[in-house]
């Protein structure tokens, strides 16, 4: 993507590799680039309202506590068909923001991978109450695990979609190479939860120069690798890949990108698979989950 000097997210610098000890500084470069731009704007940061995030996360507990409500009382016998929906909306509510399509994305540029996710999960997500109806099998928790193995076997579709996607994008996308020259890397510092709590992460590429019909460009990938260096050094040419509509898209490394998929889009697959199969050979007794397959 073009590089724009006036957006504080990206930090532009000389430093091919940085340490623990620079992201403090570039953090606070991001801080002061973010003020400037809200001088510019002519208006302050916003900051998070307490109340109405209270509000937010208390307005979507009573919706659910009236969904559940008037919903026990219709299908009072079929409490398991509430727990598919209410999967269902969790998935659709999962598959939606896993590809949301931000600036620093190239799911935002690639149309067709949007839509054909997002027509993925439209259709898995009416699937999940639609099998509750449309199974015959007489104990509602066999239709649980039945449809608790496509929904977990869904979560790695999701993922092994993600992994044709990226193998195909030069074909589909970034079908045009051109010779260009590191001139910098830009950064992009986040914060993301784990079990120990928040840490940061940087976000690395190189910053490209190069020449086309629409005159120089700088730019740099579409989606930016986790790593605290870059192995392209500073003034070096390489051969990069662009999309031919809009020479300011580049490709990313897609090596890593697939590496990391391939780890949950096998065990979600593996474990949904396992649970469709358990129910179809009879390892479900009616209130547990019964690992013989002896029925």
């Amino acid at each position: 993507m073009r590089y724009d000097n006036t957006d504080y997210r990206y930090i532009r610098s000389t430093m091919q590799e940085i340490s623990n000890s620079d992201i403090g500084a570039l953090h606070q470069t991001m801080r002061e680039q973010f003020r400037e731009q809200m001088n510019r704007r002519g208006n302050t940061p916003e900051v998070a309202s307490p109340m109405k995030t209270i509000l937010i996360i208390g307005g979507a507990a009573f919706a659910m506590y009236a969904v559940f409500s008037i919903g026990s009382r219709f299908l009072a016998s079929s409490r398991g068909l509430l727990y598919i929906c209410l999967a269902a909306v969790i998935f659709f509510i999962f598959s939606t923001t896993f590809y949301k399509g931000v600036r620093n994305s190239a799911v935002s540029h690639d149309k067709f991978k949007s839509f054909v996710f997002i027509l993925f999960s439209v259709a898995l997500t009416v699937a999940m109450p639609a099998l509750y109806f449309l199974l015959t099998y007489e104990n509602y928790v066999e239709k649980i695990y039945f449809i608790a193995g496509v929904f977990i076997g869904g979560i790695g579709l999701l993922f092994l979609i993600d992994i044709l996607m990226i193998m195909t994008e030069k074909i589909r996308i970034y079908s045009m190479s051109v010779s260009a020259t590191c001139t910098g890397y830009i950064r992009k510092i986040s914060r993301v939860s784990d079990d120990t709590g928040y840490r940061t992460v940087v976000s690395s590429s190189p910053l490209f120069s190069y020449e086309t019909d629409e005159g120089t460009i700088e730019a740099f990938y579409d989606v930016l690798p986790y790593s605290m260096s870059v192995p392209v050094a500073m003034g070096e040419t390489v051969s990069i890949d662009v999309d031919p509509r809009d020479q300011g898209f580049i490709m990313a490394p897609a090596g890593k990108r697939i590496v990391k998929n391939i780890f949950p889009a096998i065990i979600l697959l593996a474990v949904g698979l396992f649970l469709i199969y358990g129910v179809l050979h009879g390892a479900v007794d009616g209130s547990s989950f019964n690992l013989t397959f002896g029925r």
